[in-house]
């Protein structure tokens, strides 16, 4: 069963190649490069999982060359300011276009997270993993909603916290659509104004001010914005310098065994932020004056990360217990563990998700298009 999955992600073109089967509605260049990155991204998160997993469960040292993975997330958030802003920065200021971007913001996100906070309840209902806590009524509801948990509280998804920073900004760009620049820009500036200053100044008030309203990650969306807007020049030296910076960060992370993780976001932001920033308006800029081909694998790869992002989490988890427990030895359970959480997240992808986003698109396409042909327009996706 595994090494089917497997050999259906080598052969498999990747889904937004295909015009048939493309996953990406918009008309704008498809981020060979981009795509190969957020793939690394989610696995750097994977690996990092797997390490404390290993860590907790099996006795294992702790890897801590897999430590600062948990900064896939930053290049999340940088990745998804450029994305939005660049595909939707000529709508800014048309509240009619208001009702398609909320659509596709809400098909992109939420219908995966939701059927798999769904399937989670019922494990957790039957002490899968310990996690009482999380049966509370305030965490499930938050849950849905995409609130803020409580610190040191994770949704029922455990890595969902991060869509709850998605959802703000979404809800913010959706507020730029439907108001006059004039109006939006002052508000954004103070936000962002504000944001810096809670970085140094405590902020009074309900938790989720100052962990996510004033979050410092409002600060990564924003530089995903100003890539979208730099990029339209030659900045690709960005790119190796980007990579050189972030190869610095992370030995300096494992080496020292700096805290990293969300309870210190600023100390996240401040480190890995600059680094993805230099990246992904490096790896754009080229892209817009040089053809790039990455492997397929790798491809396939991203377009399958918030799959494998949503659903790695609970696979490592039991995986890992199950197979500590059968006495499996510790060097076959790191690998079998993130080979069948990848492969299972890919199929979750390619079974599910990849339906999610073609729902209702293949409809308007069909009574829309004057000519008997699907489009091949593509958009690389916000995760």
């Amino acid at each position: 069963m595994n090494n089917r999955v497997i050999a259906l992600m080598l052969r498999l073109p990747s889904v937004a190649t295909n015009p048939r089967r493309c996953v990406y509605p918009d008309k704008m260049k498809r981020f060979e490069l981009l795509q190969v990155f957020r793939g690394l991204a989610a696995m750097a998160v994977l690996f990092f999982h797997l390490a404390v997993l290993l860590f907790e469960k099996a006795g294992a040292p702790l890897a801590a060359g897999f430590v600062p993975g948990q900064s896939g997330v930053d290049f999340f958030f940088v990745l998804s300011g450029f994305i939005i802003c660049h595909a939707h920065r000529n709508d800014i200021g048309k509240p009619e276009k208001l009702k398609k971007y909320g659509w596709k913001r809400f098909r992109r996100i939420y219908p995966l997270y939701f059927l798999m906070t769904l399937a989670m309840l019922p494990l957790y209902l039957f002490g899968f993993g310990n996690s009482g806590s999380k049966l509370s009524t305030g965490v499930i509801v938050k849950s849905f909603l995409l609130f803020p948990q409580t610190p040191g509280t994770h949704p029922i998804v455990n890595p969902g916290w991060t869509l709850a920073h998605e959802a703000l900004f979404y809800g913010l760009f959706a507020l730029a659509i439907w108001l006059r620049p004039r109006v939006t820009m002052p508000v954004f500036g103070g936000l962002l104004l504000a944001t810096i200053a809670a970085l140094f100044i405590p902020v009074p008030g309900p938790y989720w001010i100052s962990t996510w309203l004033l979050s410092p990650y409002n600060l990564e969306f924003a530089a995903g914005c100003l890539a979208a807007w730099i990029t339209t020049k030659n900045f690709r030296w960005m790119l190796p310098v980007g990579l050189i910076l972030l190869v610095a960060v992370w030995v300096y992370a494992s080496f020292t065994g700096v805290k990293l993780g969300d309870s210190v976001a600023a100390r996240m932001v401040l480190m890995f932020g600059a680094p993805y920033w230099l990246i992904v308006a490096g790896a754009v800029s080229l892209e817009r004056f040089r053809e790039v081909k990455a492997p397929r694998f790798l491809t396939a790869l991203g377009d399958a990360t918030y799959s494998i992002y949503l659903s790695h989490f609970v696979v490592l988890s039991a995986l890992v217990t199950v197979l500590q427990r059968k006495h499996v030895p510790l060097g076959i359970n790191a690998i079998v563990s993130p080979v069948v959480a990848t492969a299972l997240g890919y199929l979750l992808f390619y079974m599910i998700e990849n339906r999610i986003l073609m729902w209702g698109k293949e409809k308007r396409s069909v009574s829309s298009r004057p000519l008997p042909h699907v489009s091949a327009n593509s958009e690389p996706s916000a995760r």
